[in-house]
């Protein structure tokens, strides 16, 4: 599948590369002001994952799918050791990919997220079932979409973060993301990351000090996966840690990929 992409510090073509894979419900537009700080150094790739953004839509949703169209992008732009940043689903994805092709990736950072299956939340539940509800055609505006996600009792951070993903098709709102897609795989999206062999590169886990997403109970988990990880907290911030204290996490992302 060819992913749609977002690129910054073009200039640096000679240097390292850094990707970046957004979370759940995003898309790579939602890392645009840490990306054009991190192109000041580095040659930055911020692809749509499929069903999300204006990358194409698949009924096939996991995670498995996702790392292949990382590797399908990779070898388009004839693209080799890499830096690999993943955000939650997309950090599910940079450590499945890096597990597979260990050659392709320098470093990983992964964002408050383990290897581990994760159950369906609560939350995700509640975001499917609304999205399912809202049809924005009929809705006619941004702020009665808004309205209606938070009565459908969203905090305002996640409305904002789903309401980035409206936009004009034609005359009327359309939502980008697949839906349906998502709602039918989410326990696929949340499964545990598996392979048989480390992947034994320089690795960063952050994360959220207020996040219960990585705890002690993942330590031995991660560190087999990834011997060469360490975890450290993101203090103050919660799952969404790279938008909740942008400056600390540019500076914990910079001071490990130097």
């Amino acid at each position: 599948m060819k992913l749609f992409i977002r690129e910054y510090g073009e200039a640096h073509t000679q240097g390292p590369v850094l990707v970046i894979l957004h979370g759940l419900f995003g898309m790579g537009d939602n890392w645009t002001a840490l990306a054009k700080q991190l192109g000041e150094t580095y040659r930055v790739i911020v692809p749509d994952l499929r069903n999300h953004g204006q990358s194409p839509h698949a009924e096939e949703m996991n995670i498995e799918a996702m790392s292949n169209d990382l590797a399908e992008m990779l070898s388009e732009y004839r693209l080799e050791n890499v830096i690999l940043l993943g955000h939650s689903m997309g950090g599910k994805v940079a450590m499945d990919f890096a597990l597979r092709y260990p050659n392709k990736v320098s470093k990983l950072v992964v964002a408050d997220i383990a290897p581990r299956q994760y159950a369906i939340s609560e939350l995700h539940q509640r975001v499917i079932a609304l999205l399912q509800q809202i049809d924005p055609a009929l809705e006619g505006s941004r702020k009665a979409i808004e309205e209606k996600l938070m009565q459908g009792g969203l905090d305002f951070g996640v409305a904002q973060l789903l309401m980035k993903n409206l936009y004009w098709k034609e005359e009327t709102l359309a939502w980008r993301f697949n839906i349906d897609a998502l709602a039918n795989h989410l326990p696929e999206i949340g499964a545990a990351v598996q392979a048989d062999k480390p992947y034994a590169g320089a690795t960063l886990f952050l994360r959220g000090g207020n996040s219960s997403y990585i705890g002690v109970q993942d330590e031995a988990a991660i560190h087999a996966l990834f011997p060469n990880a360490s975890i450290a907290p993101l203090e103050g911030a919660g799952h969404w840690l790279h938008a909740e204290k942008p400056a600390e996490f540019l500076h914990a992302v910079l001071d490990f990929i130097a």
